[in-house]
């Protein structure tokens, strides 16, 4: 997809740990652009300006983002009180898919708010929760859209330097809220999870935590590697750039290419950081090529579209990436296999059932809590109650003693 029109609106499309980041804070470097980061984050919804989350303010220090003076939600529009105006926490998970055929009215006031909001600025947003509704975006909004890509391997070291399995669970969280989309419902089979009682938003991503800490790694991969995919399958074919992270720093033409698009930034910044160790590992090979077939075989039509639609940004992605593309493109629904490779399998066929009961005694502590809560709700409304009858025996004693006061 390309435009030739001014630009006005930009997305990033940047799955966790791609390096979507360094390309946004190159944009909010020039003063001609409104930038918008990470619109919906669950964490907008406990944000207060100036004032974070305890548990996002130990967080930052592990995100690497090198974001200056400014805070990371610094250009949004708060109320009096400092909250994100227009954000709901539902825009995180409840409202993660939505195809161009859908309608969100809610979903769509919030971004023409933030859009409004720049007051004539060319506006750029850049999110890691934008892969399943990026075909929305586009036609709900005239966009110009980036996809951010990164080696895959390079990629999910990044998620295990968090000790925590913060972008694990997420992942994991989509998948099991979201498994009826079509898109998600060949990962509901691959990965069968389930979903959670209605709670809170981070509730739900400290279960899922524990629930990334079960998996064997190799499984981890195969799950991060098909959302890799699902990544590129969904925003490629709607995007004007595919940046390679490993790559873009060193590619002048993709420089030019920005530059005639009226968008000035520099991209010998936007270099992810390379791993020391890129041994090829025969394990992860095994799963990367069973997890494209399975994309083949559930959704032929994507795969295909992606295909077309990858060749004209071949020029600018690096060969580790370029590697996995030319393989997708020999692959077709006839090569998928139905049994995982060796190094999966046994997790495969163990893990779900073990995991779910982790789940489900998280969950019961969950409800216990809930239900502790309510108690300790219910005493708190009963003392308000005895303390509103004891206020009004106070208010009736006091109208009496000045009855008498006038009646003396």
């Amino acid at each position: 997809m390309t435009h030739s029109s001014p630009v006005s609106c930009i997305w990033i499309h940047a799955p966790f740990r791609s390096g979507g980041t360094h390309i946004w804070n190159q944009f909010r470097s020039n003063e001609g652009f409104q930038c918008f980061y990470e619109p919906f984050n669950e964490w907008l919804s406990t944000y207060r300006r100036g004032k974070f989350d305890e548990e996002f303010v130990q967080m930052k220090p592990l995100m690497r983002h090198h974001m200056g003076e400014l805070e990371y939600f610094h250009e949004f529009p708060v109320d009096d009180e400092g909250r994100i105006i227009g954000f709901e926490e539902a825009f995180a998970l409840d409202r993660v898919c939505c195809e161009s055929d859908q309608t969100d009215e809610r979903l769509q006031e919030y971004v023409q708010s933030l859009i409004a909001s720049a007051k004539g600025k060319a506006v750029v947003f850049k999110s890691c929760r934008s892969t399943l509704r990026a075909g929305w975006l586009h036609d709900t909004f005239p966009l110009r859209g980036i996809s951010i890509v990164r080696n895959p391997r390079d990629q999910f070291r990044s998620f295990a330097s968090f000790p925590e399995k913060y972008f694990d669970a997420n992942l994991l969280m989509q998948t099991a809220h979201c498994g009826t989309d079509p898109r998600l419902q060949h990962l509901q089979t691959l990965f069968p999870l389930q979903a959670l009682e209605p709670g809170s938003l981070r509730a739900w991503i400290c279960i899922y935590q524990s629930l990334a800490q079960c998996l064997p790694d190799n499984v981890r991969y195969a799950f991060f590697y098909t959302w890799w995919w699902i990544h590129l399958l969904e925003t490629v074919p709607v995007s004007d750039f595919l940046f390679d992270m490993n790559s873009v720093a060193f590619k002048p033409d993709l420089q030019r290419l920005l530059d005639q698009a009226g968008m000035p930034i520099d991209l010998k910044k936007c270099k992810a950081p390379l791993r020391a160790d890129m041994k090829l590992d025969e394990a992860q090979l095994d799963i990367e090529t069973w997890v494209e077939a399975q994309l083949w075989h559930a959704h032929p039509v994507s795969c295909q579209n992606f295909v077309n639609e990858v060749q004209r940004h071949e020029p600018f992605i690096s060969d580790a990436v370029l590697k996995r593309v030319k393989r997708m493109r020999a692959t077709t629904p006839g090569h998928a296999s139905v049994t995982a490779p060796a190094v999966i399998s046994p997790s495969l066929s163990d893990w779900g059932p073990e995991v779910m009961k982790e789940v489900i005694k998280l969950q019961t502590h969950t409800q216990n809590l809930k239900n502790s809560l309510k108690t300790k709700d219910e005493y708190i409304a009963h003392l308000q109650q005895e303390l509103a009858l004891e206020k009004e025996r106070f208010l009736e004693c006091e109208r009496y003693a000045k009855s008498l006061e006038s009646s003396s």
